[in-house]
């Protein structure tokens, strides 16, 4: 559960009214991994644009789209194998414990105050920030799908430290240094009107912490961002953060007029069979290789 009220169990028909330091909770929620160049200053605009972004590197926005399905199709088989190996010896709520499975997460929330002004200085030279699909060109399904940018810069990711990205968010990248249970950290700037469709992470051997930096509010005075997991909406505001599952199924839809910004970690899971830690290991050893095979030289 967020924050400090893990383990609570809540009514499918709860209504939480947000304050500081608690979510609102209503039920029905890395181009390859270049660095930006810090010399780019120019502030990004987060407006709809009348050509896709991908659409800048390709001629035809839903060319880009149908080889992205076609490319989707392989890696969702690969993956949907490996889900399967987990899923037989692991039983979960996707809503996670992080006293058991994130003991470490008390550190960065506390901190989420300067993560914000590093991330607030990041956005100020944003267009230099990749988006998702420019890092994963597999995922533009729910990164390229219209036309308001899904960015990620991107400080770590299964263990391969990116140390450009990390002398601009110092802090942030110190914290995540002494946390080798962190194998993955990337700040997430969604633009407004942003919705990244349903999709599932890859496997069970990592689990994911969301921590909100800079989250507008909507029109209804609440977080403007809405993180849908396994049907259950998450409106998490400033300093609010959540452990969980992202095999799950999930989408996240901003719905406020800023850029929304969160942390997002992928974390070692704790207590799995020693058969799937070992394939944990493999995996993410490879997930690593591959990544490295793909940074400029």
């Amino acid at each position: 559960m967020p924050g400090r009220h893990a383990g609570l169990s809540w009514p499918s028909d709860s209504r939480v009214s947000w304050r500081p330091g608690r979510p609102v909770r209503m039920s029905s929620e890395q181009r390859h991994l270049g660095e930006p160049d810090p010399a780019d200053q120019t502030r990004a605009r987060w407006q709809p644009t009348a050509v896709c972004p991908v659409a800048r590197s390709f001629d035809v926005y839903p060319s880009v789209v149908e080889a992205s399905r076609m490319m989707n199709s392989q890696y969702d088989k690969a993956v949907g194998y490996v889900r399967r190996i987990y899923d037989r010896r692991i039983s979960t709520s996707a809503i996670l414990d992080a006293a058991t499975n994130f003991p470490s997460c008390t550190r960065f929330s506390t901190a989420w105050g300067q993560f914000r002004e590093e991330a607030l200085c990041i956005q100020e030279s944003l267009s230099t920030v990749p988006r998702f699909h420019e890092l994963m060109p597999q995922q533009a399904a729910i990164s390229a799908n219209d036309e308001r940018d899904w960015r990620l810069f991107v400080i770590k990711a299964y263990g391969v430290n990116f140390p450009k990205n990390a002398r601009r968010c110092p802090r942030l990248a110190a914290m995540v240094s002494t946390s080798p249970e962190v194998l993955s950290a990337a700040l997430s700037f969604l633009a407004p009107g942003k919705h990244v469709p349903e999709h599932r992470g890859p496997f069970r051997g990592v689990v994911r912490y969301y921590l909100g930096l800079s989250v507008p509010l909507a029109a209804d005075g609440l977080p403007g961002a809405t993180l849908t997991i396994d049907a259950t909406d998450y409106r998490l505001g400033d300093g609010q953060w959540l452990l969980w599952d992202d095999t799950f199924v999930h989408e996240i839809r901003n719905d406020s007029q800023g850029v929304r910004i969160a942390l997002l970690l992928d974390v070692r899971r704790k207590g799995m069979p020693l058969s799937l830690e070992v394939l944990s290991r493999v995996l993410i050893a490879a997930a690593g290789i591959a990544i490295r095979l793909q940074l400029p030289r």
